[in-house]
């Protein structure tokens, strides 16, 4: 599925740029999970 595709590819971002001294990830590290409407529903543990 597309979505599983992008969330293995957005954590995999996220745990490289942590590693560079210094940066800083504006937002939250966790996903929000979408719903099917194209809302927000609740954040994933």
């Amino acid at each position: 599925m597309k979505t599983q595709k992008i969330t293995v590819l957005r954590d995999k971002l996220i745990a490289g740029l942590s590693e560079i001294p210094h940066s800083i990830l504006n937002g939250e590290a966790q996903q929000t999970k979408w719903n099917d409407n194209g809302g927000a529903a609740d954040k994933t543990a």
